[in-house]
């Protein structure tokens, strides 16, 4: 599997991205809502390779806990890789994980391709599956400034560790505030030390 792709931004649409990495562009399907930045810009997607009979699409997220979760909505029956990107272009992993732990079947037929029968498989096979809402953190309000490749390798050494993508994505959103507060430079070993000293105290 292709777990990430790191390269320069050649081409791009509403939908899709075409990322240069050495040479080889690769042609990505990517949630609306991705920031993809300008042509000519470093991109890292989270990628997730589907296979069927009559080829493979790729498709990609920048970041971990989005993939996670367009993977969890592949389980729901009736959801297929298109309906799932379709959903997370209009929706965050956050607000999802409410919109399920509430039941609210309203919010979700508001998303691409949901219907209310669909909406509520949702509610009923993912309710147990998609995360603690309490401590949710969305992907925008992880800091930016400095952080960088620096979080995302953070958290998926955290996932490697044993963390769930959520809690690794909290781990290290409450490290970096700590660090910037503290005046410390954010590398990966900052990060990763200041989140695990926060999980170890919790």
């Amino acid at each position: 599997m292709i777990a990430f792709l790191r390269g320069t931004v050649a081409a791009r649409t509403s939908e899709s991205v075409i990322l240069d990495v050495g040479g080889v562009g690769y042609e990505v399907t990517v949630p609306t809502r991705t920031r993809v930045g300008a042509i000519g810009d470093e991109l890292t997607l989270y990628t997730y390779l589907h296979v069927r009979e009559d080829g493979m699409s790729l498709f990609g997220f920048e970041s971990i806990d989005d993939r996670a979760v367009f993977q969890l909505l592949l389980t729901v029956s009736g959801i297929g890789p298109k309906i799932a990107v379709g959903a997370l272009s209009h929706i965050s992993p956050l607000e999802l994980r409410r919109a399920v732990a509430a039941g609210d079947v309203s919010r979700l037929v508001t998303l691409p391709g949901i219907g209310k029968k669909t909406a509520q498989r949702i509610i009923l096979e993912l309710k147990d599956k998609i995360g603690d809402v309490d401590e949710g953190v969305d992907r925008d309000e992880v800091p930016e400034e400095g952080g960088g490749d620096a979080a995302s390798e953070a958290m998926e050494a955290l996932v490697a560790l044993g963390y769930s993508s959520h809690e690794a994505r909290r781990l290290v959103a409450s490290a970096i505030k700590h660090l910037e507060a503290a005046q410390t430079s954010l590398t990966t070993d900052s990060i990763l030390r200041a989140a695990l000293a926060r999980a170890v105290r919790k």
